[in-house]
């Protein structure tokens, strides 16, 4: 008996001692437990940067739609009344200028856009943890600052010339007017574009 005791004695030390210096070769150093959790941070970095590109492109994809519709909007209803005046004898060789410069404007937009979100997507693309990711998304933020001066271009060109013009055709008298009309014609001037 005295035999079996120590025997099952030995094997227990035996499976203890296997147990804990299996347990010490498994078990990380703190300097790898940090790495470890500073890579996975990263990874959850990462995905939160992409998921934001993701959601700036389709916010900003809607917004122009948003504006490039209303300048449209803006420049044919111009163009109507441009026509409605021109067939009652107005000249309208200023209005004429500020609507083809004004289509220029909004087409100059548009494209700035386009390259705006063109460098968005790029971005989407490369690691955030590259190098070149930084340089990519200021590059893009360079572009969106063109496209803003774009659109307040356009706003400017509007409220200060367009208006302007409008409002002096006004004080013109259209040639091949009979008497009886008015001096002054009613003239719809567009609201002014926010």
């Amino acid at each position: 008996m005295r035999r079996t005791t120590l025997t099952v004695i030995l094997v227990m030390v035996i499976m203890v001692t296997t147990t804990v210096v299996a347990a010490g070769a498994f078990q990380q150093s703190p300097a790898d437990e940090v790495k470890e959790r500073r890579e996975e941070i990263q990874e959850e970095r990462a995905d939160t940067v992409q998921k934001r590109i993701e959601l700036i492109i389709t916010r900003f994809n809607n917004n122009k739609d948003r504006h490039i519709e209303t300048y449209k909007r803006v420049s044919s209803t111009l163009k109507e009344i441009a026509d409605a005046l021109e067939a009652e004898g107005y000249d309208l060789t200023k209005v004429r200028g500020d609507y083809r410069e004004l289509d220029l404007k909004i087409k100059k937009a548009a494209t700035d856009y386009a390259a705006f979100i063109k460098k968005l997507e790029e971005a989407a693309e490369i690691e955030p943890g590259d190098g070149r990711f930084a340089a990519t998304i200021q590059e893009a933020r360079s572009l969106l600052r063109v496209f803003r001066e774009d659109i307040l271009d356009i706003r400017h060109f509007y409220q200060t010339v367009i208006r302007k013009d409008l409002e002096d055709l006004k004080e013109q008298t259209p040639s091949g007017s009979s008497s009886n009309s008015p001096a002054t014609p009613p003239i719809a001037v567009a609201p002014a574009v926010s």
